[in-house]
């Protein structure tokens, strides 16, 4: 019931209250999964890495087979600059579940940060041949593009992420920066105004 709490105190973007009652969750059931999942996520949101790793450490030895699991570690160490770690979960993802598109794009993350571009690439494309309309693997793939300064690449991902999700601002935001990046700053500049009106 408190986790339930927790989830819509979330919802409601009271983050540090869904934090409190979390807390309070797992020190009553130190091994309740989805509050130890939801745990790494939250604090991860709110910025606070050593938590988010933590809660992630607890679920991958409670959970070492599990692919949800294993994809939130490799992001999660990925955010925390630990890509040794993340790399090795991300791997154990991808072979637990090569048809999850979550895993290969946890893949593609990991090897952006690790300036492994073409290797990047490939992931994510893999991602995307499993789920063509994932916003965030659409958007993996703007990022990979970007970094490979291939920015009209870019630009048709984030614009295929915006056309999925229409009322998500972040690949607004990050199409207008691919944009900017090709030296169209008018299309840019009118991306970021629609999002003030």
């Amino acid at each position: 019931l408190r986790r339930m709490l927790a989830v819509a105190q979330w919802r409601r973007g009271r983050l540090l209250i869904a934090q409190r009652t979390l807390r309070h969750v797992l020190t009553l059931a130190p091994d309740d999964i989805e509050g130890l999942r939801m745990q790494g996520w939250l604090a991860l949101e709110l910025g606070n890495k050593a938590l988010a790793v933590e809660a992630v450490r607890a679920l991958v030895t409670r959970l070492p087979g599990d692919s949800p699991a294993q994809i939130q570690a490799a992001f999660i160490f990925t955010r925390a600059e630990l890509i040794a770690e993340a790399q090795g979960w991300a791997e154990r993802a991808v072979a637990h579940a090569p048809d999850s598109a979550e895993a290969w794009r946890a893949l593609s993350e990991v090897r952006l940060r690790q300036r492994r571009l073409a290797d990047a690439e490939l992931a994510v494309k893999a991602a995307l041949r499993l789920a063509p309309d994932h916003v965030d693997a659409l958007r993996q793939m703007g990022w990979v593009m970007l970094s490979a300064d291939r920015p009209a690449q870019a630009q048709l991902a984030f614009l295929r992420a915006v056309e999925c999700k229409p009322d998500n601002p972040a690949p607004r935001l990050e199409l207008a920066e691919a944009q900017s990046r090709t030296g169209n700053f008018a299309a840019a500049l009118a991306g970021v105004d629609a999002l003030l009106e």
